[in-house]
């Protein structure tokens, strides 16, 4: 059982994040018999393994869909599954190792994995919804070119696509379990450094549940996230009780892609925190962008505005 294990990025992300991600995926692939191949926008000639330098950029979906392609037609050898290994994610020792395990008993096709957990600037945070993700998918071979051809169609159509395959029937899904050691997604959107296409980030939760956790350790040992970040989303909590709010948007305040945060306001009781986020605005106005919440306050008879960024709480 052979497993191709497409690792893919923009090279737009943090190089700490970066060399951390790769770090995890040529550990994981050492322990069986997998293929590594790496797509960049960059050539990355110290990787030690095969590296496709993506003659296509700035496409969306589209350009993911293309350095898929350019890592399944840049090998001779042969594979029986392949593995989407994303820039943004940790994968554990153990991720193909339990893989071929799950895989060699001939009951599934493929594999589809649940239990995946974000880290923020304020630690590792569980899931708000439960996802399958492409980065902890593997599949097998006949399905995942046929997926890929079906997705090319759709992207060259409607201009993008959910990359993930469709037809899961036959697939081992992964529950969400502390039994097996999680793969990490580091989520940027709160940061000045936000690399993601999608708002994948909204499942999982604002709050952390732990700083430390087994086999991973201390989020803040592996250096992504600046000091101030750190220190914003874990101690800055911004308390505007007893003032008046005129009005509230929440958005890219400086473009003008903005929705109404008002309801949201009237529908907080006194002295209890609201995180300022994608999930609470019920909408993301303006993806790939670090979005604020201004307020325009009323202050002993003077209007003030006051913005706080994403990520930040508030008391109202």
């Amino acid at each position: 059982m052979k497993i191709l294990a497409g690792f893919y990025t923009h090279n737009k992300i943090r190089p700490k994040l970066l060399e951390k991600s790769l770090e995890s995926y040529f550990k994981a692939s050492s322990q069986t018999d997998v293929t590594t191949i790496v797509s960049s926008w960059e050539a990355m000639p110290w990787l030690g393994c095969k590296n496709v330098v993506s003659k296509f950029r700035n496409n969306g979906h589209m350009n993911i869909l293309l350095q898929l392609y350019s890592i399944i037609h840049s090998t001779s050898e042969d594979w029986d599954y392949f593995a989407f290994c994303e820039h943004d994610c940790l994968y554990p020792e153990t991720y193909f190792t339990e893989a071929v395990q799950i895989l060699s008993t001939g009951k599934y096709t493929s594999i589809a994995s649940e239990n995946h957990i974000g880290m923020r600037p304020n630690g590792y945070c569980d899931l708000n919804s439960v996802p399958q993700p492409l980065s902890t998918m593997i599949v097998s071979k006949n399905e995942v070119l046929a997926s890929l051809n079906h997705k090319f169609k759709e992207c060259v159509i409607s201009g993008c696509c959910c990359i993930e395959p469709d037809n899961r029937k036959s697939w081992f899904i992964q529950k969400r379990t502390d039994e097996k050691t999680p793969v990490v997604h580091v989520n940027m959107d709160a940061t000045m450094n936000n690399h993601h296409l999608t708002n994948h980030y909204d499942c999982y939760k604002q709050s952390a549940y732990s700083t430390n956790i087994p086999y991973w350790g201390d989020y803040m040992q592996y250096g992504i996230f600046t000091d101030s970040e750190i220190n914003q989303s874990t101690a800055t909590v911004i308390d505007f009780s007893g003032f008046g709010v005129v009005d509230a948007v929440y958005g890219d305040v400086e473009s003008g892609k903005t929705v109404s945060f008002m309801e949201q306001i009237r529908k907080m009781q006194r002295g209890v925190k609201m995180r300022v986020t994608n999930e609470n605005a019920g909408t993301d106005p303006a993806p790939g962008v670090v979005k604020k919440l201004r307020l325009k306050l009323l202050i002993d008879s003077e209007v003030i505005y006051k913005d706080f960024d994403e990520g930040m709480e508030v008391i109202i």
